[in-house]
This record gives structure tokens, sequence and C-alpha cells, in this order.
């Protein structure tokens, strides 16, 4: 017979009420986009043809990765904000896309997060009758893809869930109206992958800067917290089905104590459903030191080795003046390139010996980054 239970424990795994839903997601087919005689999908070639990496990029480089390591492990994660940077015409910039490519190559950069907002997707670009004046269309942005896999760059759509992200996790009595808006930009990725010619013109994934309010939030913390882990583990499977990753940036003040039932019927912290279902996170350790960045990683950390999940460590470049107060200490901004890059480097270290050298670190982002590394020596 099975040996007695310590007393108190039996207790402390409540049952969820109302028992446990279905994981099940309907998963229809995309719909196949019927392209007008005589328009074209090819890619549109990006930059310079005769780019050569290093002829245009001189300012101060990373040296996070190392010549003998794989691909992508580790990683180096950039934030792109705005996708007009691919073809040099964001206001935020002055650098061409060829300098944008040049900079990701020089500081060892292997993926990057690339804001949607100046974006038409081909079917709004087909029924509008052209691309909308200032907008970045799918031609131009798989040339794009296709330039930067040629460096070992891939790219995945960014998006934001911010304070109300609550609202997106609800479920709801009609399944088409759950999860609209995750399952929306799946969809659009992998319409927008179902006519590459190869690998190297897809995107990998939608990357969703997740900051809600956890605790006064919508019904509070106890509902959030359940309805994302129900949401995670639905959208993983729905992901799953159109070949599409979906990876976070989440706030390091999840506490490991905060908990939810998963697909088992556990009690779990949410820091163990969040790394399960998703193959990469990115965590906003934003810190001013190697050491600091890396204690804001744990338990995550131990999380994500558990559970095969490669963890990323956040690092915030912002310029001090764009931030507010309580932030101004948190960013590498006016601590200049040296430091930024010995920091990192001793990073790597904390990575490396803590059985975590398949993780990496990711910055934010690669504007005031430009700056630091070519400016603030």
């Amino acid at each position: 017979s099975a040996a007695p239970s310590p007393s108190g424990t039996s207790s402390a795994t409540p049952s969820r009420p109302g028992g446990q839903p279905s994981y099940d997601i309907e998963t229809p087919p995309l719909d196949k986009l019927v392209i007008p005689e005589g328009f074209s999908v090819a890619p549109i070639p990006s930059g310079d043809p005769n780019f050569v990496p290093g002829s245009l990029y001189k300012g101060e480089k990373l040296t996070f990765r190392k010549e003998s390591d794989g691909a992508g492990q580790p990683a180096v994660g950039m934030w792109v904000w705005d996708c007009r940077m691919i073809n040099g015409t964001s206001p935020d910039s002055d650098m061409s896309g060829d300098m944008l490519l040049d900079t990701l190559i020089q500081n060892g950069v292997t993926e990057i997060y690339l804001g949607m907002q100046y974006y038409m997707d081909l079917e709004t670009q087909i029924a509008n009758g052209e691309l909308r004046e200032g907008y970045v269309g799918e031609r131009e942005l798989r040339g794009f893809i296709k330039k930067c896999a040629k460096y070992g760059i891939r790219v995945a759509m960014l998006t934001t869930m911010v304070e109300n992200a609550y609202t997106q996790w609800a479920r709801k009595d009609d399944e088409s109206q759950e999860y609209r808006a995750t399952k929306r930009w799946v969809r659009l990725v992998a319409d927008f992958n179902s006519r590459a010619s190869g690998d190297d013109e897809k995107l990998y994934g939608v990357h969703i800067d997740l900051e809600p309010d956890w605790e006064k939030g919508g019904d509070g913390l106890q509902t959030n917290l359940q309805d994302c882990a129900d949401y995670l583990i639905r959208m993983r499977k729905y992901c799953d089905y159109y070949g599409v990753e979906l990876a976070f940036d989440v706030n390091a003040f999840l506490k490991e104590e905060w908990k939810a039932f998963d697909e088992t019927g556990a009690y779990v912290s949410i820091l163990d459903v969040f790394t399960k279902q998703c193959r990469q996170l990115v965590l906003m350790s934003y810190r001013r030191t190697a050491e600091e960045q890396y204690d804001l990683g744990d338990p995550e950390l131990s999380y994500a080795a558990k559970n095969g999940c490669q963890l990323l460590l956040g690092a915030e470049t912002g310029d001090t003046s764009g931030l507010p107060p309580g932030e101004r200490s948190i960013t590498y901004y006016p601590m200049g390139a040296a430091y930024l890059i010995n920091q990192q480097n001793k990073l790597r270290t904390l990575l490396d010996e803590s059985g975590c050298a398949s993780f990496g670190i990711a910055l934010h982002h690669v504007v005031p980054f430009y700056t630091i590394m070519t400016e603030k020596p």
C-alpha cells in the first residue's frame, strides 16, 4: 500500500474547481490567398547586393559569443521595435538597413524581435491595391529575412500584451473569440511562411512583450495565473500545428510561489508552466551589473534548465533621458560600451558555470545600443 503522506501536504494541493477543462484547440486551415495575375511574391533583395560584413559598422563589439559556439546556442537577441529600420526609413534612427544588419553581425546577434506596427500584410496590400506609403510589405520583409539568414540571424515578429493582457487570456463560451490577438499573429506568420521558397525566407515565430498587471488586473491574481496557464498550454498546441514558435519576454518579478493547475492537474508554479510550454523565454533582468542580472534570473534559470527552455537574460540599454525616473538606474546607457561588453562577458561566465551555457542574452534595444557602441566607448 502507498506510504502515508506527510501531514499537511494533501491540503497544499487543492483540486481544480470545476474539474480539469479540455485543452483542445481548433486549428482551422489557413485561408488560401488568391494572388492577382502579374503580382509577384518573390522577395525584394535587401540593401546593397555587394554588402560586405564589417564594411559599415565601426563601433565597439560585444564578445559574448565565441567562435566555437553552435548556431543560436548561446543566443544573442536584439529588439528592433520599428520594422522600417530594415530599409532605413524609421524616424527613430538614421541607420540604413545594411548598417542595421552589420551592427547585428558584428555583435554576434543570432535573432531579432522585429516590431510590426508599420508592416502591411499581403492580404491587406492586395485588398488596398498597393502598399501604403511608409509601410514595409511582405516582399521587402522576406528579402531582409533572407539576407539575415545568410549570416545566421533569425527573425521573429514582435508584438505586445501589456497591462490588460488578461483580457486576451480569458476563456470564452465561443472558442472563435478566445485568444484572438495571439491567434491572428500566429496565423499572420504562418501565412507569410506559406509563400516562402525556403526556410531562409521564413519568420521563426511570434515574440510577445508580456507585461500584465498580474495582481490588480481583471479578476485578480489567481484568475490571471490560471487563465495564463491555460492559454500557454493551448497556444503551444496551436503554434505547433502551424509551425510557429511562441516566445515571450517576461518581467523578472514573476514569483515562484504564484501557482496554477497544469494540464496534468498538478498545482505548480507559473514559472513551471511558462518554461514547459515555451521553447524560449527572455527575462527582463534589467540591472546594471552581470551579477544583478544573473540574480534576477533566479529561480527562472533553474526552471528553464529543468524543462528544456532556452532562457535569455535581457539587458536594458535605453537612453536615461527617455526612461521614467525609477528605471534610470537599470540601463547600461550611461556606463559606456567597454563596461557593457565586460558585464555581458561576466554574465556568460556565470551562465556557463551554472549549466546554462546554451542560454544567452538579449539587448533592449538596437537604437540606443548602437549609440552606446559607436559614441560612448
